[in-house]
């Protein structure tokens, strides 16, 4: 599903709405696309994300 928001085009919407995200503000706790963007800095105009598997895919990934 979270493969989904990124290349279903026509459901992406409906489908950002459903999924939960690690916080980077509260260590191992969820939070929804919708309320990181009301904490983002007015400074920040881009959101990246990686998509992996499991957490521990993430390490090691190349950040561009």
């Amino acid at each position: 599903m979270k493969e989904g928001i990124v290349t279903d085009f026509t459901h992406k919407e409906a489908l950002g709405k459903l999924l939960r995200y690690e916080s980077s503000l509260d260590k191992g706790k969820l939070t929804s696309l919708a309320d990181y963007v009301k904490r983002m800095n007015s400074e920040q105009k881009d959101i990246y994300c990686l998509l992996a598997a499991k957490p521990r895919g993430r390490r090691g990934q190349p950040v561009f």
